[in-house]
């Protein structure tokens, strides 16, 4: 069930994010809430958890989950003005400021960094899928870092969509042994959402350590106390005896407020050949990281997809094909729209199945199968490790898209307008800057994740009319599908055009979306209950003449409408 994965993936998210905090922010905290987020909800998080993995005898009911969930977004709120009023210490003249940490503390972090190979193995392709149609890709980044003088520092972003297959391409290039693409050292980093400056360098110097069999151990076996300093000077004496080809491997928007300390670092550190390449989902990271162009990766070609596709639906080379699964795997590989994670997510899904689920998998709503099938793992990890690293008041605004269709234009500056009509950007906690702002910022971060996509903007000469055109937002579709999935508990759609006849869960909407509704129809019941309660009731394609009798129960109870235009 979506909402309980959805609550157990929030309370993985919040645990991380309540350790990092205690550790960054314990020195500053008063003592009382201190004590309170120690003994009361440290301990809470893990057995709610528990309680939610564990198979119940009977479903958990969707209200109680929703009041899990609620309680959840207020604890994370409360790490979100943590984050916010405590702010990055820096030494003056921008270099940051290193905790210090006792020599078991190092030594613990030490063997934390060990499992990175583990984890680079784990995260790469699905099930250890072969990577398809990117060697054409992988000598053009190969030819990119070449070209650099080994004596400069050479990042080289890899950008693009989740589920693009960037870690993967990453792959290729880190494991290329061609003649002329030597290093004496390659190290794999994972980038989790703990993350920090202290981290990285423990990582640099005990893969080091491990691939050049201890010729580093006397770093490691140091009694005296980490320092930025001491730092520096070891991953200095590591990177000016040997060429490296290292890979930070998903590095997130909100991670950013250390990125040019790392940068900084590098460029001040002696090195023999390092070349980094750096995968992300952020236009701005990329930006913020990048010593050389950034690569932004596109989609497959159709018959690469075919290719994925086939290894995972026929298994062996020697597999029997029917004509019909021939036909119907075409259509489902076009709708994969040349991701590789659905290309190998759909072909797992039709596996050793009937023509029934052939046919599902090409016509069916991608996040009811993902749901339906259990394929959330496939296809949406890497959106999700995204979606919950996000502010709560920017995943409010992201799930608000759900309620567009598929494929929608949508109005920047009226989607802002909504977004502060339904109160879901509360500027009283952000300061004296206006609401619409904040909304910008939010555009701008949405956009930056690759969950918003800008089809056109005004330009300067434009913007100087009185009546300049609108910027046009989209969503991908791919997104669009990981909001429908984690959205599903959250909003009602009743479509007329469809059959309005059907049974809903009897727990609570955020929103509820009535479509194609006409005068001549009676309002569905379910459709004006869900309403009265939800946040929002949103018309969408319906005639303007709708009966007082079935629209007023409705306008009655429901905070905001939103009269959506004809052609949303």
């Amino acid at each position: 069930m979506a909402g309980k994965a959805t609550a157990v993936d929030v309370l993985r998210g919040l645990k991380r994010r309540f350790d990092r905090c205690r550790r960054q922010y314990a020195p500053w905290l008063p003592w009382k809430l201190d004590e309170a987020l120690s003994v009361g909800v440290n301990p809470t998080l893990p057995l709610l958890q528990d309680m939610l993995l564990l198979p119940p005898p009977a479903p958990v009911p969707g209200d109680e989950l929703g009041t899990i969930k609620g309680a959840l977004y207020e604890l994370e709120d409360l790490l979100d003005d943590l984050d916010e009023h405590a702010g990055v210490r820096r030494r003056p003249g921008g270099r940051p400021t290193w905790k210090r940490n006792n020599d078991a503390e190092f030594k613990l972090h030490h063997q934390h960094a060990n499992p990175q190979h583990e984890k680079y193995k784990e995260m790469v392709g699905v099930n250890g899928a072969t990577i398809i149609g990117r060697d054409t890709e992988k000598q053009y980044l190969k030819d990119l870092l070449s070209q650099s003088n080994p004596d400069d520092l050479s990042i080289l972003p890899i950008v693009g969509l989740p589920g693009l297959g960037k870690t993967s391409l990453a792959r290729l290039v880190f494991e290329d042994k061609e003649e002329g693409w030597d290093f004496d050292l390659r190290i794999w980093i994972h980038v989790d959402d703990n993350f920090d400056l202290e981290k990285f360098a423990v990582c640099i110097i005990s893969e080091a350590n491990k691939l050049m069999k201890g010729k580093f151990s006397h770093i490691l076996n140091r009694s005296d106390c980490p320092s930025y300093l001491k730092f520096k000077d070891c991953i200095e004496e590591i990177l000016s005896s040997s060429s490296c080809l290292i890979v930070l491997d998903g590095l997130l928007y909100a991670n950013e407020h250390w990125l040019p300390d790392l940068k900084y670092a590098l460029g001040e550190t002696k090195h023999k050949c390092t070349r980094f390449i750096v995968t992300t989902s952020s236009e701005e990271v990329a930006q913020v990281m990048l010593t050389v162009p950034s690569y932004k990766l596109g989609g497959l070609s159709e018959d690469d997809c075919w290719t994925l596709f086939s290894e995972k639906a026929f298994g062996s080379r020697d597999a029997t094909i029917h004509s019909w699964q021939t036909k119907i795997g075409k259509a489902i590989v076009k709708r994969c729209m040349g991701m590789p994670i659905l290309a190998q997510s759909l072909g797992l899904m039709v596996q050793n199945q009937d023509m029934e689920t052939w046919l599902a998998a090409g016509n069916d709503e991608l996040w009811e199968l993902v749901e339906r099938h259990s394929l959330e793992r496939e296809a949406f990890s890497s959106f999700k490790q995204i979606y919950y690293d996000m502010s709560l008041m920017l995943k409010s605004c992201f799930l608000y898209l759900s309620v567009f269709p598929r494929g929608s234009d949508i109005d920047k500056d009226e989607l802002i307008r909504q977004w502060i009509a339904l109160d879901l950007i509360n500027s009283s906690r952000h300061g004296t800057l206006p609401a619409f702002l904040h909304g910008e910022m939010f555009i701008e971060a949405l956009v930056s994740r690759s969950f918003l996509q800008i089809v056109n903007t005004s330009s300067v000469t434009e913007k100087k009319c009185k009546n300049p055109p609108p910027t046009i937002l989209k969503v991908h579709s791919l997104v669009y599908d990981f909001l429908r999935y984690i959205a599903a508990d959250d909003i009602f759609t009743l479509d007329y055009a469809k059959s309005p006849n059907i049974s809903v869960r009897n727990q609570p909407f955020r929103y509820a979306v009535l479509t194609n509704y006409s005068w001549q129809a009676k309002m569905h019941e379910d459709f004006i209950a869900k309403a009265k309660a939800a946040k929002a009731a949103i018309f969408r394609n319906c005639e303007a003449t709708m009966p007082t009798a079935d629209i007023f129960p409705i306008l009655r109870y429901s905070r905001t409408q939103e009269l959506a235009p004809k052609h949303w």
